[in-house]
């Protein structure tokens, strides 16, 4: 999807009907939000293309080009990509889920957040090497996606990783708020 087309196929008021497309940059993912629909104008080439949407599901999106490679995980949404960019989740096929040991939403989370950090440098090391890096779809459809059951220590590794980006990101707000403080004291006004 173009930035033409998301805007023109954006919605006019807010609601719940919206779908959030999500593209391949790693420090805004989110490229903007598009009508509920299952087709949209694109106004390049003036025909409807279908959008594939994944709906209720928690999700990790995978950056197909720039910085290719990059997981990004979302909490449940209604999300479609552009074509920078991949979704991978899971299905609710509940015999495969019985198998992975996953029994609801709070299990999908931790599942993908464990596969994000089991697979990101697998997901690296099938891009190219520029600057603008790229993974053919190739690639992306023929990657095996290991079955681990989940189970207490998977939970436990994905928590502690989760307490330490909230450490990071108090951190970083913290040196924000330090910076600030510096430029007041040193910058007459």
């Amino acid at each position: 999807m173009t930035e033409e087309t998301i805007y023109r196929n954006a919605p006019k008021h807010k609601d719940n009907q919206t779908i959030t497309v999500l593209g391949g940059s790693t420090e805004n993912p989110i490229v903007g939000k598009i009508k509920k629909a299952k087709t949209v104008l694109d106004y390049k080439n003036k025909t409807e293309k279908k959008i594939h949407i994944i709906d209720g599901h928690p999700i990790l999106n995978i950056v197909r080009k720039g910085k290719a490679g990059t997981l990004t995980f979302f909490d449940k949404g209604r999300y479609a990509t552009n074509s920078d960019a991949f979704i991978l989740f899971l299905k609710d096929n509940q015999e495969v889920l019985r198998d992975l040991n996953i029994m609801d939403n709070d299990d999908k989370v931790y599942y993908l957040k464990f596969l994000k950090l089991l697979l990101q440098p697998v997901f690296y090391s099938q891009a190219s090497t520029s600057d603008n890096s790229t993974i053919s779809i190739t690639n992306l459809i023929n990657l095996e996606i290991p079955k681990i059951k989940l189970n207490k220590e998977i939970k436990d590794i994905v928590d502690s990783i989760n307490k330490i980006e909230n450490y990071r990101m108090k951190i970083s707000i913290l040196r924000e708020k330090i910076q600030q403080e510096y430029e007041k004291s040193i910058i007459p006004d």
